[in-house]
């Protein structure tokens, strides 16, 4: 399974807290592979964002959790979520095998996903994480 990043929260060891995600990416009910999900979740308080992000295996499945031992957990709390997904532009210049990282980071890539889940101010897909297990679909429609 795809396994996912979290970024601005310190993982330390020990049994996990928090929430344990893991989820299938979908479009029109076929299975996304190598798309991007990312889960934001704002502290008004401090004015910070969680950013975590997993990018889906070949049968779209993901995992915010991933196969760290000492991973602590995401932390419970409402997020927006995106996903996107990258196919090289027509003539761009990469190899044949190009893995979803080096599209992105080529600038050479397009989302083929709904316009709108791509960005985090026009995405309308939501997540509640609660301590303990937690499944998180995302059933994207081409229209």
């Amino acid at each position: 399974m795809a396994s996912g990043c979290l970024f601005s929260i310190g993982c330390g060891s020990g049994a996990a807290e928090g929430g344990q995600v893991t989820g299938i990416v979908t479009l029109d009910g076929q299975p996304v592979a190598n798309a991007k999900v990312t889960f934001y979740k704002s502290d008004d308080k401090t004015g910070t964002m969680d950013v975590i992000v997993a990018m889906t295996d070949a049968m779209g499945k993901y995992s915010l959790f991933g196969d760290d031992p000492s991973y602590r957990g995401t932390p419970v709390g409402e997020y927006k979520v995106t996903v996107y997904k990258l196919v090289p532009i027509k003539n761009a210049k990469l190899p044949e095998d190009a893995d979803p990282e080096q599209i992105e980071a080529s600038g050479q890539g397009r989302n083929i996903l709904p316009t709108q889940t791509a960005n985090l101010q026009t995405t309308t897909i939501t997540a509640t994480v609660k301590d303990g297990p937690n499944t998180v679909d995302i059933a994207l429609k081409s229209k």
